[in-house]
């Protein structure tokens, strides 16, 4: 991935929630899983590029995004994918801001402002909060935003994730599941189809499980989030 020294990024850092009752084997496969759904990501995220998930201290993970305007999205995605398949739950903190550096040693050794406030945010996290987000403008971007302007937003959108990070904590294996096939750009019909097939359940069902997931906020939330995240970062390379 070649970094722009104006533009923006996105870094997600996170662990796995009660990993410490985990053996050594689930803490592996919740690993793997977190992995294998994040490398599927620019399949369904149009033009953007991924560096990781690299894996720390037996049960954190941390990637970059080189579109920040997914952010969310991918925050989301990763929890609707682990919790689908029943295996575990991850908190999640998104830094977006520059990056300085990278390295062939891997995202552990790379700098600037996304990383510093991505790994900082998660260690803000209580015990009952799961998602977290902090944007930081660089200093010499072309269209640069009045800084009040950007501690408003990351407080409007820290409180949304508040309630947005409880709706996903109640998830079931069924919501979790239609989210993520939401997210990657199935319709109701296709995801019922699916289900019919399998004997689980009818499109009109699909329907109240997405409405039981709270899908229509959630949806609501990415959508103001990409829109302000797209007005911060007019240098895209």
């Amino acid at each position: 991935m070649k970094i722009h020294p104006d533009r923006l990024y996105a870094v997600l850092t996170g662990d796995i929630i009660s990993s410490s009752q985990f053996s050594a084997e689930k803490r592996r496969e919740v690993l793997s899983s977190i992995t294998s759904t994040a490398r599927k990501m620019p399949g369904f995220f149009s033009g953007l590029e991924i560096m990781g998930p690299d894996i720390y201290r037996g049960d954190g993970w941390q990637m970059l995004l080189s579109e920040p305007q997914f952010a969310m999205k991918a925050a989301f995605y990763l929890r609707a994918g682990l919790k689908s398949n029943l295996l575990a739950d991850t908190r999640i903190s998104i830094g977006i801001g520059s990056v300085d550096h990278l390295t062939s040693e891997g995202l552990a050794q790379a700098g600037g402002d996304a990383f510093f406030f991505s790994g900082t945010g998660l260690d803000s996290l209580n015990k009952r909060e799961t998602l977290v987000c902090w944007l930081i403008e660089p200093v010499n971007t072309a269209k640069t935003q009045v800084a009040g302007e950007t501690a408003i937003l990351n407080a409007y959108l820290n409180t949304a994730l508040l309630f947005a990070g409880r709706l996903v904590d109640e998830w079931s294996q069924s919501e979790a599941w239609a989210v993520l096939k939401i997210l990657e750009g199935d319709t109701q019909e296709a995801i019922a189809s699916d289900w019919i097939a399998k004997g689980q359940t009818s499109q009109q069902n699909v329907a109240k499980t997405l409405s039981r997931a709270g899908w229509t906020a959630i949806e609501q939330l990415l959508s103001i989030f990409a829109y302000h995240i797209r007005q911060y970062n007019p240098n895209r390379g």
